[in-house]
């Protein structure tokens, strides 16, 4: 059986780094939980497709602006597409959030 829980496909992306699951999750919440963005962006991270994780994190801050790590994630994707005010405003944006992360200043 197929569950209808959003937070749990994107939970087996998690477990599974498997980009479909975060998809499912998406498309399933209708655009209104960031975890399975969080996710995939953190996937794209990790294959180095540095584009598509900015678009991934850009909707998950646009859910949970709060969420400095996304912030962090970003500022590093748009630096690696030479994207450089953007990767400033997030860096920014993540010390905004907290003081203490120094990997941000």
């Amino acid at each position: 059986k197929t569950p209808n829980d959003a937070m749990l496909w994107s939970s087996l992306g998690d477990a599974t780094r498997n980009a479909e699951y975060y998809e499912k999750a998406w498309e399933m919440s209708n655009h209104k939980l960031a975890a399975p963005m969080r996710g995939l962006g953190e996937l794209y991270l990790e294959v180095e497709k540095f584009a598509e994780a900015v678009e991934c994190f850009d909707k998950a801050l646009t859910l949970n602006p709060i969420f400095g790590a996304d912030w962090f994630s970003m500022g590093w994707a748009a630096i690696k597409t030479k994207q450089w005010e953007r990767a400033s405003f997030c860096y920014t944006r993540n010390v905004q959030l907290d003081m203490q992360d120094g990997h941000s200043w």
